[in-house]
């Protein structure tokens, strides 16, 4: 029973080998495009040559042009919510917006160099990284950095041995830069040291990520090979998984947990993995125009390249007889609470309980031996993270399932929200009541229609300070009890982000 189960498992793999599970989309441009970024699934944009900025509000399916007013290569953008991002580009461009990319303002990098590619921890903290390679050394090298949105910026960091190319976070802590000749630089302190490394390889590397922070990919080559090669140290040290004359170099990456990934460079070419580097498959695509970035959200990804070309792709978590239900991505779990693990099963009597808190690199135990009775009342452990997963194995077979994408454990809020009968006229964020307050306060806002809503609170330099709430909410009156944990005297802003709103009040904290 067992062979006749992996034949058809393998019959069913080779079918989809050739399958085009990637998509390709009309964009209405034929611009080349370097880079996409969505908050959600339907909700992204992406950048490219002549100053072009596209963005969607329906998954891809149409665009709308966003002006620039520039000429130039843009090459990286990034969005923390719906409202706030920057784009990088040639000849030291940088850009932000507040409100969505209705406008976009440029802003003053310091430097003349093309910035490849940024990176924002919050609505002040930002890097990015120069490199100008075409023209021979000195490469100009920098990592640049912002305190206050962007607005400002300063050089952390000169490497004229070496063009910088990309940047990628795990964390607030954990950051990783690659660029020319093997440069490897690591950040365990968000970004106030950066350590030189090297990937021991002569090639130039094009893009980094780290599914977890201590298992990464980095990935390059030259115009007549590729090279993919992998950490298990946090980037100390590198070992070259992947080498061949057969394709040229490889640009982008991403992976959606520690052993499912995708590369893509040249002619179209696109590999995956399912073992964590062990081994890749090409990708049956429609395309050979080169291929720069892929980006997943909500199991549905994302990939763009020269000529206009955009792909999607929808990911399916391979069959199993176990389907989890919660948590399956997306979650806000406070540490300390009672929440409720819930799958689905066919023919299986006992499970072991799993999570992880960094994208599956290592588990956990929950519990050993439960019977599969598809809900399992779970004590949030004390970690903060935002990798969370669940994993749910078949004890006698092995089989498993696991969450499709991360969730979010977080501090205790000490919250209590109060929805009333009152519906709104228009959207409203109230001040706050009392107003110096301590201990606690109360934060009215009003929906005129079913949104998510973040709720957060700054200090006076923009910096988050924590997240007040977070969650989908339907039209109506709500109000917040907010009690802060170690929070110092002083002036603070609390702002709401919702669908079709945003809005800021200041408030005081006497201790």
């Amino acid at each position: 029973m067992k062979t006749f189960k992996l034949i058809c498992s393998l019959l069913f793999v080779l079918n989809i080998s050739n399958y085009p599970q990637w998509t390709e989309m009309p964009i209405g441009t034929s611009s080349h495009l370097y880079d996409v970024n969505f908050v959600a699934k339907d909700l992204g944009w992406v950048v490219g040559s002549e100053g072009t900025i596209l963005k969607t509000t329906n998954g891809g399916n149409s665009w709308s042009i966003q002006q620039s007013n520039l000429n130039v290569q843009l090459f990286s953008i990034q969005f923390i919510d719906s409202l706030f991002g920057w784009i990088c580009g040639e000849g030291g461009t940088l850009l932000k917006t507040t409100n969505g990319g209705i406008t976009w303002v440029q802003k003053p990098s310091g430097v003349v160099e093309n910035i490849n590619s940024l990176y924002f921890l919050s609505a002040s903290d930002g890097f990015a990284v120069t490199g100008d390679w075409y023209n021979g050394y000195p490469y100009s090298g920098r990592i640049l950095k912002t305190t206050n949105g962007g607005d400002t910026w300063s050089v952390a960091l000169f490497d004229d041995a070496h063009g910088l190319i990309d940047i990628y976070f795990s964390d607030k802590y954990n950051g990783w830069i690659c660029g020319s000749n093997g440069a490897i630089y690591i950040t365990n302190n968000g970004g106030s040291n950066w350590n030189y490394s090297n990937a021991n390889t002569p090639y130039w590397l094009f893009g980094i990520f780290f599914p977890a922070n201590n298992a990464g990919f980095t990935i390059g080559g030259n115009t007549n090979s590729d090279i993919i090669l992998k950490s298990d140290n946090s980037g100390n040290s590198w070992t070259k998984i992947r080498e061949t004359f057969q394709d040229k170099m490889m640009i982008g990456l991403y992976f959606i947990n520690d052993l499912e990934g995708w590369v893509c460079g040249f002619n179209g070419v696109m590999l995956k993995t399912t073992n964590g580097g062990i081994s890749w498959n090409r990708e049956t695509l429609q395309t050979d125009k080169e291929l720069r970035e892929i980006f997943f959200v909500d199991s549905v990804g994302y990939c763009v390249g020269f000529s206009g070309t955009f792909m999607k792709y929808h990911y399916t978590q391979p069959t199993s007889n176990i389907q989890i239900i919660s948590p399956n991505g997306g979650e806000l779990w406070e540490i300390g609470s009672t929440k409720q693990i819930l799958w689905n099963s066919t023919d299986v009597i006992d499970v072991k309980i799993e999570y992880s808190y960094n994208n599956g690199a290592s588990w956990n135990n929950v519990v050993s031996s439960y019977p599969s009775t598809g809900i399992y009342n779970w004590t949030i452990p004390n970690i903060i993270t935002n990798q969370a997963r669940v994993k749910i194995s078949d004890i006698a077979t092995g089989d498993f399932d696991r969450s499709d994408s991360s969730f979010r454990i977080i501090e205790p809020t000490n919250i209590s929200e109060i929805r009333n009968n009152e519906i709104p006229n228009n959207y409203y964020l109230a001040q706050n009541y009392p107003n110096p307050f301590n201990p606690s306060t109360a934060i009215q806002f009003g929906l005129i229609k079913s949104s998510y809503v973040t709720l957060k609170l700054y200090n006076v330099n923009g910096e988050e300070i924590s997240s007040i709430f977070e969650g989908y909410k339907q039209t109506g009156t709500y109000s917040v009890n907010f009690v802060p944990n170690n929070l110092t005297s002083g002036i603070y802003f609390y702002r709401i982000i919702a669908e079709d709103f945003s809005d800021v009040k200041k408030l005081i904290y006497l201790k």
